[in-house]
């Protein structure tokens, strides 16, 4: 906080950046006591979980424990050593520590006089101011949640659209889910599906299959009639019948044989005299 208050002195019209850090501390502290009263103060909502509700093992409990005590803030402006024997200045030790990176990385930040003497008011400034308005967080939060001096209740009917638009969460979750969720991926998403359902699965999946089935018989019914009956066993059936016919002529009988020489002697003869004439 102090640093961006002191940027926003160096650079006048920039005093957005620390009022929102101001107002996210009074905030902050309104609705830490907030939860601090409405959990340990007044009567349990549900007296059955209260009296059943115990502590967390010590694996849940030391994590938390640590992190509380690093929370304070002399753990990190604490001390760290003396710079010298004649000018006795405590060094904090986050601070030498990231100076140290910072140097190491070429971003060490070169501060003249004057803003050196900026940096060291609003530093102040900015404690004064969070602590102040923190305090008003605490306090408004204690006679609301506490002292019930201002009804939570009533305040919520005044501010009615902006308590909704705040407890909704600017409407984000219906605007993402309705919007870029359901109109737009879970509408592409159908899109989609229905183009893989009527093209790719009926038009080139089973259209590829009905085509190959259908080529498939074709070839099938030409293997069967025009390769195996008319080519493979026409064939066969041809040979095996003219090998009958010749066999009938070999009957082993020489007169048969002597008998057929002279009938193609003779039909021989008959055309060549055909041929001469």
């Amino acid at each position: 906080m102090g640093g961006a208050l002191a940027y926003s002195m160096e650079h006048h019209g920039h005093y957005l950046i620390p009022l929102l850090g101001f107002a996210t501390a009074g905030i902050t502290a309104f609705y830490m006591f907030r939860m601090i009263y409405m959990t340990f103060f007044g009567h349990a909502r549900d007296e059955h979980k209260h009296h059943h509700a115990h502590e967390q093992p010590l694996t849940m409990t030391l994590p938390l424990m640590i992190l509380a005590g690093l929370s304070f803030a002399i753990v990190f402006a604490g001390p760290t050593g003396i710079e010298s024997i004649d000018h006795v200045m405590p060094v904090k030790w986050f601070d030498h520590a990231l100076e140290g990176a910072q140097k190491e990385m070429g971003i060490a930040e070169h501060l003249s006089p004057e803003a050196e003497a900026i940096h060291h008011h609003a530093h102040g400034l900015a404690l004064m101011i969070s602590l102040a308005v923190a305090g008003l967080g605490i306090f408004i939060s204690s006679i609301t949640y506490l002292k019930h001096l201002i009804k939570a209740d009533a305040i919520k009917k005044w501010v009615g659209p902006v308590y909704t638009l705040l407890w909704n969460k600017y409407y984000f979750d219906e605007l993402y889910l309705g919007i870029l969720i359901q109109k737009g991926l879970l509408n592409f998403n159908r899109m989609l599906a229905t183009f893989d359902d009527k093209f790719v699965d009926r038009v080139l999946v089973d259209g590829w299959r009905d085509a190959t089935m259908v080529v498939k018989s074709f070839v099938g019914k030409f293997d069967d009639i025009v390769v195996d009956r008319i080519m493979v066993d026409g064939t066969a059936d041809v040979t095996a019948g003219g090998g009958w016919i010749v066999r009938q002529f070999q009957t082993g009988k020489v007169q048969q044989y002597l008998v057929l020489t002279v009938m193609f002697i003779i039909v021989a003869l008959f055309y060549a005299n055909l041929g001469l004439k």
